[in-house]
C-alpha cells in the first residue's frame, strides 16, 4: 500500500535524527524540521527511484503509483517542500530548515538539469544535495 520512498524517507530522517529527538527539550522544536526533512528525503527516493526506472532499457518492474506522481510533479512537489519550509522559518528560525530548503533547491537544480547528465551523475547529486545539513549544523 506505501510506496517504499515514504518508508524509506521517513525512516532515514528519523535515523538521521536520532541524537535531536532523544534529546527531550531540545526535541520538541526539532520536530518540524525533522519532518521537513523526511518530505525531502521521501522526495529524493521517489526522483532517483523514476530516474532510475526511465533509464532502464528493460522494464522489470513499474515505480509505485504515488512515485510515478512525484516524479511526473518534482517542481511541483518541492515548491511545497519549499513553501512549507519557508513558513517554518517565518515562524520560527532553524538552521535545520534552512539547511532542508538549501537541500531542495539543489534537488530542484538536479530535476532541471538531469537530461543533460547520465543517470549515475543525477542519482549521486541528487543524493548529495540532501548533505547539506551537514555543511549548516558543524560547527
Amino acid at each position: 500500500f506505501w510506496p517504499k520512498e515514504v518508508v524509506i524517507g521517513t525512516v532515514f530522517a528519523a535515523g538521521s535524527s536520532i541524537a535531536t529527538w532523544s534529546n527531550g527539550q531540545s526535541a520538541r522544536h526539532a520536530w518540524p524540521a525533522i519532518l521537513l526533512f523526511a518530505a525531502l528525503c521521501t522526495l529524493n527516493c521517489a526522483a532517483v527511484d523514476c530516474w532510475e526506472w526511465e533509464a532502464n532499457l528493460v522494464l522489470l518492474r513499474y515505480p509505485h503509483r504515488l512515485t510515478r506522481w512525484v516524479a511526473r510533479h518534482f517542481v511541483q512537489a518541492a515548491a511545497i517542500t519549499f513553501s512549507v519550509g519557508v513558513c517554518l522559518l517565518v515562524f520560527n528560525f532553524s538552521l535545520p530548515v534552512v539547511a532542508c530548503l538549501t537541500s531542495t533547491l539543489l534537488l530542484m537544480i538536479v530535476s532541471s538539469t538531469r537530461e543533460s547528465l547520465t543517470s549515475e551523475a543525477a542519482r549521486l547529486l541528487a543524493d548529495a544535495a540532501l548533505l547539506t545539513p551537514f555543511i549548516f549544523l558543524l560547527r
